[in-house]
């Protein structure tokens, strides 16, 4: 059981002058008009606590069609323009407040992507749901300033427990990793604290405590999937020695598909289908155990990375398979690990909305793993999760490509990293 929450926005404490945004009309189609006045009460009555050069803007009004995204975008770049803040908040899921649909790479990678077969090997087709345009008014590929998410879950205690998170009270470090993921333990060092890193398999869900993850800075290097979001993964022991002999250290996605090589040109690209995208869930499916469940996620002020693939999708479509009609059909907190957090008052939930890769070997240094060293190095040194998140994605561009993997799939897998991962919670 997570303790009782404080009223106030923040748990009281100070935060900087941040710019909140929603669309109060369908925001009170997914939380009820009680629940939306609760949300936009709370923001008021902070401010009123507040000088009032310092207080918060809020935008609960977006006066634009929220189909019409390019529109959306210019309402937000306005209202930074006019106001000083340091972050932005989005109040709602992606049907209350729109994400992008957003391709990861480049024009001559994505020309190149799209000659390969199988998309270039990436279940997403190198696109992602992404909110960091909202963040980027000079529109430099990178935002400026922090943006982070509370989604709604069709919940209006969720997203006042999101907002009302404290800042954790005990320094303590917890996480979980998949068996074929050791380079996790070079990034759960950087993590104050003595506890040691599970991992999966042989550690399975049904035997893990609820209290097994709930400490202050939470590290997860799991496997996850598109279709179901209540769930991680670790691999079955036998399973995974057999695949590390025959892939003799190569990378691969969280989500443990082929990784992303630089491939023949051919002239009419082989495209992943429904059918396909079955099939390689099955067969992966079969080397799996269920690792952590929405009931082990940890809550109280909770700061949580997740290197797990789809994690941070809080739609139940991903931006590939979306058809464009209406906004993706949301989760809510019984079916994702992350808004399972933010009901329980975690302070951020960090991960991707797609495909995420890792290396295999302990000492690789490359796809997500600078990613996460660099965001937990700048949460220990004091730095609030949006702001690390900032940091560190800007740290990670300049470092591009990195180690040895400068081929160009490797090249697209670093792209897509950089821009998927995303903020959820107050984050401040």
């Amino acid at each position: 059981m997570s303790t009782p929450l404080s009223q106030q926005l923040g748990a009281g404490r100070a935060l900087p002058r941040l710019l909140f945004v929603t669309h109060r009309r369908a925001l009170d189609a997914r939380i009820g008009a009680r629940g939306a006045s609760a949300v936009i009460d709370l923001l008021h009555t902070a401010n009123d606590q507040r000088p009032r050069a310092q207080r918060h803007v809020i935008v609960e009004h977006l006066g634009v069609s929220l189909l019409d995204r390019p529109q959306v975008l210019a309402e937000v770049h306005a209202a930074l323009r006019e106001n000083a803040v340091e972050g932005v908040v989005l109040l709602g899921g992606y049907d209350v407040v729109p994400t992008m649909r957003f391709d990861c790479l480049p024009p001559w990678l994505r020309t190149w992507a799209d000659a390969q077969p199988l998309d270039a090997d990436d279940a997403d087709d190198w696109t992602v749901w992404c909110d960091d345009p909202y963040g980027d008014p000079l529109n430099t590929g990178l935002p400026e300033i922090p943006v982070t998410r509370i989604p709604d879950g069709c919940s209006m205690d969720l997203m006042l427990a999101a907002l009302r998170a404290p800042v954790a009270t005990q320094v303590r470090r917890r996480g979980m990793r998949n068996v074929r993921r050791p380079f996790a333990d070079e990034v759960f060092a950087e993590l104050p604290g003595d506890a040691s890193l599970l991992v999966s398999a042989p550690r399975h869900a049904s035997g893990l405590a609820e209290s097994a993850l709930r400490g202050s800075h939470v590290y997860l290097m799991l496997h996850g999937r598109y279709d179901v979001g209540g769930a991680l993964w670790g691999e079955r022991q036998s399973l995974a020695s057999q695949a590390e002999e025959s892939e003799a250290g190569e990378a691969a996605e969280g989500d443990g598909t082929p990784s992303a090589t630089e491939s023949a040109t051919v002239t009419v690209p082989l495209d992943i289908s429904v059918t396909f995208e079955h099939r390689q869930i099955a067969r992966v499916a079969a080397g799996m155990v269920t690792a952590v469940e929405c009931a082990h996620m940890p809550g109280d002020g909770a700061v949580i990375l997740s290197g797990c693939c789809w994690s941070a999708g809080v739609a139940a479509s991903t931006a590939r398979r979306w058809q464009r009609v209406g906004a993706p059909k949301a989760r809510r907190a019984g079916n994702s690990i992350a808004l399972a957090a933010l009901r329980d008052g975690a302070r951020a939930f960090v991960g991707s909305t797609g495909t995420n890769y890792s290396p295999l070997n302990r000492d690789d240094r490359f796809y997500c793993a600078p990613m996460h060293v660099e965001f937990w190095q700048q949460v220990v040194a004091g730095q609030a999760p949006a702001r690390a998140l900032l940091i560190a994605k800007h740290r990670y561009a300049s470092g591009m490509p990195h180690g040895r993997r400068d081929d160009w799939g490797s090249l697209a897998i670093e792209h897509k990293t950089l821009h998927q991962y995303t903020c959820l919670g107050l984050g401040w």
